[in-house]
């Protein structure tokens, strides 16, 4: 049971980085692309919606 919470807390903590990297990298004259941002992740793996790029969120 520790190892899942722990393995939990670890995969959280990458989701956020990942999000924090990607928010960065799609920011264009301080406006977020939403095209980017979605595409990046789609590809880290949350799947889901995240994965239909075609409305904004």
């Amino acid at each position: 049971m520790k190892i899942r919470a722990l393995l939990s807390i670890l995969l959280f903590g990458l989701s956020m980085n990942v999000f924090a990297a990607s928010q960065t990298e799609c920011e264009v004259n301080g406006e977020m692309d939403w095209n980017c941002m979605c595409q990046i992740l789609c590809q880290a793996g949350e799947g889901g919606a995240a994965c239909n790029c075609d409305g904004v969120p």
